[in-house]
């Protein structure tokens, strides 16, 4: 009697086992299926690949004089004029800004530097198109000089690939018909200088119809002048400059 019981334990034992297999195998299948079954969904992929390369904007800038210079160095030519005498004849001196292929549209400007002792004794004219911007005085060499700025705007739609601009009205400077008493005749005492910067026009440039106004071009020329002041020799006091701006709005 105990064996019949014993028997009847371990087949139901055997019958629980395998359903229990059975549900087991059941699962793992139905997961499986659920898993494995994403690669059966219908894929595919384009033939194509779309690739974008952004070529940054740049501005090519030179500034260049005829004539055969006294001195030249790295960043820096001199053309030394002798004999200038009142009432003499004037003398070549022809500046030009080039602005070549490749560049964007941008703010041009030139920085005329002139010493007191020169403002003394010679004039110039500025040619045509350029448009007067700003004025400031500093000090250098323990001597004070006048600087005068002028801008234009170099549109590549307008101008085309490249363009070259004048900056002396018929490329002279003149001798003043007398020069007053006391003036310096030391050649580090009379000195005209130039000096060509640019800026990107557009994303300066905030005014809504695209028109730069007076805090577009100040916005513009105070970024070249601190990129200048980066290649200056620092001064004992410090490089302070105040910029008188002349009204522009209405060119």
């Amino acid at each position: 009697m105990r064996n019949v019981e014993t028997n009847r334990a371990e087949k139901t034992v055997k019958k629980f086992s395998m359903s229990a297999v059975a549900l087991v195998l059941v699962s793992v299948m139905i997961f499986g299926c659920a898993i494995g079954g994403t690669l059966a969904w219908l894929t595919t992929l384009s033939k194509e690949t779309v690739k974008n390369v952004f070529v940054l904007g740049d501005i090519k800038l030179s500034l260049s004089q005829s004539g055969t210079p006294t001195l030249e160095s790295e960043g820096e030519t001199l053309f030394e004029h002798k004999n200038f005498l009142p009432g003499s004849n004037p003398v070549p001196v022809d500046p030009k800004i080039s602005v070549g292929i490749g560049s964007v549209k941008c703010f041009v400007f030139v920085m005329v530097s002139a010493t007191e002792n020169f403002s003394k004794v010679g004039t110039y004219e500025m040619t045509e198109g350029w448009i007067p911007l700003l004025y400031f005085d500093e000090t250098q060499d323990e001597k004070t000089v006048k600087n005068l700025v002028f801008y234009r705007i170099f549109d590549p739609a307008v101008d085309g690939d490249s363009e070259e601009y004048n900056v002396i009205k018929d490329g002279v400077v003149r001798p003043l018909a007398n020069f007053p008493e006391g003036v310096s005749y030391s050649q580090e005492d009379t000195k005209l200088n130039f000096k060509a910067l640019a800026c990107q026009f557009d994303g300066v440039t905030q005014s809504t119809d695209g028109i730069p106004n007076d805090a577009d071009l100040a916005r513009a020329w105070e970024a070249v002048y601190s990129k200048l002041t980066e290649t200056l020799e620092p001064t004992e006091e410090g490089r302070v400059v105040n910029f008188t701006y002349v009204n522009n709005s209405n060119n």
